[in-house]
């Protein structure tokens, strides 16, 4: 994800929480200084913090025990910030009301300017030496964001959009679906009713305002509350959530990560004839962003759009953070014998890398959070520096932050 991405997904969080803009400002304005928006950031010289707000010590262990992806670090600040769900996320209420006058009533009320709450966040919450506070730089920095973004997010359009990304995904990820031009409003899609379709289940009604095809996509979306990126063609300023269109021949939606989903075209690389269903794991597939061979006229992004999956960093078919197990499809029986060869007691590294002929060509470096039963396996708050590669019959899918649960069935 991108510095832009992260902080809007750091408002919507906090404006979802129904917090105050001011102090939503205030909480960013220290994030900037602290870690310059970086989830992973260590602290230079020491070691000790961690994160964007760079936790440590005591409070570092305690949010590395329940989870170093950025929704748990959102989580965690929100416990130690309101005294709410410490149970859950291991942590203890940590603002101390009246350090320098400030109050929390009066910062989370929206009392304060967007200066005085990244100072009162500064000194009530994150408390740091005050020679290395770089207070007039948080308080610049939370009057910016205040400008940037109030007035807009909260939980609502980032969800639509995300539940677009989400089943677009997950049809991608099932073979039922494949590619037809004859048959394209399911269970078969071509590029336009598949994007369309995405939307339109989430609650974002590009179908039943008239788009069916890339040729009146662009004036639907943009009568349906889209407007065009300045984007350049530089995809870091892209957005999980957005669509590419061609509006002669081809769309697909950016997934984050550096990917998109799309569907491209039958098993015998032509738009009709083929059969239903995926034949070849590509018909819908997610893969690397490319340019397409006539170009991107546009891309296409939902209101303020959405940086927040359910795993922020996600945007890979088979890895996300979920409530319940989600079972990974296409593995091949030889990958998940591979897979049961492992040790999940290796707390140094694990051989977890396959290439796109299912050819063991890395490692990977996991963390210990880890499980195994006899009906596959089972990843855990895999900690923030592991990165899971599974090749599927079409693409490499990366993931680069801990989900909270990957699955595989034999």
């Amino acid at each position: 994800m991108t510095s832009a991405e992260i902080q809007q997904t750091v408002w919507n969080y906090l404006k979802g929480k129904g917090l105050n803009e001011k102090a939503i400002a205030g909480i960013m304005g220290n994030i900037s200084q602290e870690s310059s928006w970086n989830p992973t950031e260590i602290e230079s010289g020491s070691g000790i913090g961690f994160g964007l707000c760079q936790w440590s010590f005591t409070r570092r262990t305690q949010l590395e025990s329940y989870g170093t992806d950025l929704k748990h670090q959102l989580d965690f600040l929100w416990s130690e910030m309101t005294g709410q769900n410490l149970s859950t996320t291991h942590a203890e209420y940590q603002w101390q009301d009246g350090r320098n006058g400030y109050t929390y009533a009066n910062f989370s009320g929206g009392n304060y300017t967007p200066s005085q709450s990244a100072s009162a966040f500064c000194w009530c919450w994150e408390r740091p030496n005050a020679s290395e506070a770089n207070e007039s730089y948080r308080q610049s920095q939370a009057e910016s964001f205040y400008t940037q973004y109030k007035g807009t997010g909260g939980d609502e359009d980032a969800k639509k959009i995300e539940n677009a990304a989400t089943w677009l995904i997950n049809i991608a990820n099932d073979n039922s679906h494949g590619y037809d031009q004859n048959n394209r409003w399911s269970p078969d899609y071509d590029c336009s009713s598949f994007v369309i379709s995405g939307f339109e289940q989430a609650g974002i009604p590009l179908k039943t305002n008239g788009a069916s095809y890339t040729g009146n996509m662009k004036s639907v979306c943009l009568s349906t509350g889209f407007t065009v990126v300045d984007w350049g063609g530089d995809v870091s300023k892209l957005m999980r959530g957005d669509i590419l269109l061609n509006e002669v021949h081809h769309t697909c939606v950016y997934i984050g990560n550096n990917q998109i989903v799309q569907a491209s075209a039958n098993e015998n690389g032509t738009a009709t004839g083929g059969q239903t269903g995926d034949q070849t794991g590509t018909e819908i597939e997610v893969r690397s962003y490319y340019v397409f061979s006539s170009g991107w006229d546009c891309a296409l992004r939902y209101k303020n759009g959405t940086s927040t999956p359910t795993n922020p960093n996600a945007g890979e078919v088979y890895t996300k953070l979920l409530s319940t197990p989600y079972n990974i499809k296409q593995l091949s029986q030889q990958q998940i014998d591979f897979l049961k060869t492992l040790s999940f007691n290796d707390t140094v590294k694990m051989k977890f890398t396959f290439d796109r002929n299912k050819k063991q060509i890395g490692i990977n470096y996991l963390g210990n959070r880890l499980t195994f039963n006899n009906n596959g396996y089972i990843i855990k708050d895999v900690r923030t520096n592991g990165n899971i590669v599974i090749a599927t019959s079409g693409s490499i899918c990366y993931n680069y932050i801990n989900p909270k649960y990957i699955k595989a069935n034999s």
